[in-house]
């Protein structure tokens, strides 16, 4: 079983189902298809409280995805595939992001552009 962890804005959305996908560096040891996932919270501070279980499910894909801007707009290709503008904006509702725009900002600011993970889906 894999444990992925969400931050409690984010919870929510998971436990809701309308947050169906996760985009993650690579791990050290890879999700499989069909292993069960653990999709878990901090109940308070990270690292400084117990783990809350908001849901288990089954990995349905673990797909590449790579992260950048070209002249400033977003660039997102998943599994090789370059997304369009609304495919992006899909995407991006299934990871329980609101904009576009705040997607790109917040992979930027965490990790840096171009940004090179996996996408978890369940």
């Amino acid at each position: 079983m894999a444990v992925i962890m969400f931050m409690k804005r984010l919870a929510p959305k998971v436990r809701d189902g309308s947050k169906r996908q996760t985009v993650r560096p690579k791990r050290k040891r890879r999700i499989k298809v069909g292993e069960q996932l653990s999709l878990r919270e901090w109940e308070t501070k990270a690292y400084r409280s117990p783990q809350i279980e908001i849901r288990s499910a089954p990995c349905v894909s673990v797909k590449p995805i790579t992260i950048g801007l070209l002249r400033g707009s977003p660039i997102v290709s998943v599994a090789g595939d370059l997304l369009s503008h609304s495919q992006l904006e899909t995407f991006v509702s299934d990871d329980g992001i609101e904009t576009v725009a705040e997607f790109i900002q917040f992979f930027q600011q965490a990790h840096g552009l171009p940004f090179k993970g996996e996408v978890i889906s369940w």
